[in-house]
């Protein structure tokens, strides 16, 4: 199950499109309507790497177990798979957080923009605790929680437990936050039993212990089945893909089997 981007325009428009993003300065906003839609977006270059996995290889597919599933999406950004979550089914009920203040307020702009006003968004941080921790903006989709006693360059944010809106059978659950995931998930694991199909983006970070296996350790406890993603880097032990101080990124896809 895919979904190709769909858009009204040309091919030749459709590749200058892609050209101009290409060529322009990291966190510039700009607004685009690849998709079909008017997108406005923080940073081309984060943009055009996400799309493809979103709307072409059609990553985040899933079959619902209704017409009106439940979706949670932690890490919304800008709200690109929140776009392809409705496209998918129009009438899902979608739970979006979303920390940094000024990508939320994109994401907020592009969900009245593209008429889905039913979609619910917190401007908080997935976390072990309720309450407020220091996040580091990066302009993009990579900004996170760092250390409390670290305040350079960084902001207050409001954090919340995933726990607390795991309430009801959920069809959908995405983790994409920028390694709070082990936290979040050790938090969520005695409920995590109500999620039916999940995808977890894990981040390793240098300098610091690994911790996938107590990714894998929580979802096995909850009884998921765990499938890696398939993305492969050429040869990881000689040139491995690093961003910033993020060494790698692991996708998890959950699933349970059927009985």
């Amino acid at each position: 199950m895919t979904m190709a981007i769909l858009t009204a325009m040309s091919d030749a428009a459709r590749h200058a499109e892609f050209e101009r993003l290409s060529q322009m300065p990291r966190y510039t906003p700009t607004t685009t309507t690849l998709l079909g839609v008017p997108v406005e977006i923080v940073d081309a270059t984060s943009f055009l790497w996400t799309l493809p996995d979103i709307f072409d290889r059609g990553m985040l597919a899933f079959r619902a177990s209704s017409s009106t599933p439940l979706i949670i999406d932690g890490g919304a950004n800008i709200g690109l798979a929140t776009l392809f979550f409705k496209r998918l089914y129009p009438q899902s009920r979608i739970i979006g957080f979303e920390p940094d203040a000024a990508i939320f307020s994109v994401l907020c702009r592009n969900l009245l923009t593209w008429g889905y006003p039913d979609v619910v968004c917190h401007c908080a941080g997935l976390s072990a605790a309720d309450g407020v921790a220091a996040f580091k903006s990066e302009g993009a989709d990579s900004g996170r929680i760092v250390d409390q006693t670290k305040t350079d360059g960084t902001a207050q944010i409001r954090t919340v437990r995933l726990s607390s809106f795991l309430t009801e059978p959920v069809d959908m659950l995405k983790l994409d936050i920028e390694g709070a995931e082990v936290d979040v998930l050790e938090e969520c694991v005695n409920r995590l039993h109500l999620v039916r199909q999940l995808y977890i983006s894990y981040h390793s970070f240098k300098q610091q212990p690994q911790r996938l296996d107590a990714v894998i350790g929580c979802l096995g406890k909850a009884g998921f089945r765990v499938y890696p993603d398939d993305r492969k880097v050429d040869s990881p032990l000689i040139a491995r893909q690093e961003y910033r101080d993020i060494e790698s990124m692991t996708g998890l896809f959950g699933f349970r089997l059927s009985r």
